[in-house]
């Protein structure tokens, strides 16, 4: 009768003594094969000052990691349990535990989610779309959620559309998270889509290419304009033509064909002009004189301009498109101080400075017309006595001392 009142007044004063605890747990929700698992624990009480934390993670009643770590009180501590590669799915829990000689402090129980994907794996290939008989160059970056290389061996496994494995390696080698290779395919591939099955452990990756027949144009259109064109011009000067896979010039006829839009305004392209032409085996020079587009735009500033040309081959009858685009810039040009302002100097020291020279819109000027350009930099000092002195002036440009770079 006494011993079961003094376990009674026993189990009584652990409840009472323990229900003081307060504690804090921190984890992550998520589980990964080869995680490093942190478990952060805090736990507070007016009369210990230490404790013993145990963890375990736990997998349909199986342990796959557990750990215990001595902690003070008001202090967060850290207590990493390392998972195994080759973890499962499953219904994962963690348990948490403190316990100060003998007696449970505070115990926790949550559940958690598994996830096999614990690689960031991307497939680079050197084409979208293959042909019959092509190589396929690609290469594989694996790295860790927290960004570091995989630097274990990678299955690879190439399927056509019917899943048929054409090709595989078993352990692909990887330098800091990189794998590059190839494969050829057969004369007779199948067409549709393949496959690029990457599998490291349990995760499974995969990219997918198209494989088509196609044939090689006859030939191909050549539009060439320059991609900014200044709207002080007066006269857009390109060049059109047609050639063979044998880099012969095409023989044909042609339409040339000049519409403009605003490019800001993202509009449709209005027709300018629509005119037939030749083609006698040699490129086409064309000229658009800017009043062109003055009379139809109202102004070319920001215009976007596409000239498009289609050539009919003479003797195959067979017809080919070509298209490029230029756009309008303004001619002004934009000065601007690089440095600090206001900026600060010493007496008797000597004071570097830069000037950026660009347009407008923040585009580069040529360096065709940087070096027929001079630039003055006049510098004039204001005293605290009210005078004012002028110091003699800056000349950068080609044949000057303090040339600019062109970069």
């Amino acid at each position: 009768m006494w011993g079961l009142l003094v376990g009674v007044l026993i189990q009584a004063f652990t409840l009472c003594f323990a229900s003081n605890v307060r504690y804090i747990i921190i984890s992550p929700q998520t589980v990964r094969p080869g995680m490093l698992y942190n478990v952060l624990t805090m736990f507070m009480h007016d009369e210990l000052q230490r404790a013993v934390v145990y963890a375990s993670i736990v997998r349909d009643d199986q342990v796959l990691a557990e750990g215990s770590l001595d902690i003070s009180t008001n202090t967060l501590s850290a207590l990493p349990l390392k998972l195994a590669m080759s973890i499962l799915p499953g219904s994962y829990t963690l348990n948490v535990e403190g316990r100060n000689n003998g007696m449970v402090l505070f115990h926790n129980s949550s559940a958690l989610s598994f996830d096999p994907r614990f690689l960031t794996v991307v497939v680079q290939t050197s084409r979208p779309i293959y042909r019959a008989g092509q190589e396929v160059r690609f290469r594989v970056v694996a790295l860790h959620t927290n960004l570091r290389p995989f630097n274990d061996g990678l299955e690879v496994y190439v399927l056509d559309p019917d899943g048929v494995i054409m090709r595989r390696w078993i352990s692909a080698y990887t330098n800091n998270g990189v794998s590059s290779l190839r494969f050829k395919l057969p004369k007779l591939a199948k067409d549709g889509y393949w496959k690029i099955r990457i599998k490291a452990w349990n995760q499974i990756e995969e990219q997918v290419i198209k494989v088509e027949t196609y044939f090689d144009p006859l030939f191909e259109v050549h539009v060439i304009l320059p991609p900014y064109i200044v709207e002080t011009e007066e006269v857009i000067s390109g060049s059109v033509y047609g050639l063979y896979t044998s880099q012969r010039y095409v023989d044909g006829n042609g339409t040339l064909m000049i519409s403009a839009r605003r490019w800001a305004k993202n509009e449709s392209f209005v027709m300018l002009r629509e005119e037939n032409i030749f083609f006698k085996g040699t490129p086409h020079p064309v000229e658009i004189p800017m009043s062109l587009i003055h009379s139809r735009m109202g102004s070319a500033r920001d215009v976007e301009l596409r000239l498009e040309v289609e050539i009919t081959e003479l003797l195959s009858r067979e017809t080919v498109k070509g298209y490029s685009h230029s756009r309008i810039i303004p001619g002004q040009l934009q000065l601007r101080f690089l440095s600090a302002s206001p900026a600060t100097f010493k007496p008797g020291l000597p004071f570097y400075g830069h000037v950026a020279v660009m347009y407008e819109d923040k585009e580069k000027v040529p360096a065709e017309e940087l070096a027929k350009a001079r630039m003055r930099v006049q510098v004039e000092l204001h005293l605290e006595t009210g005078q004012t002195m002028r110091l003699p002036d800056l000349v950068a440009g080609k044949d000057h001392r303090n040339s600019w770079d062109e970069e």
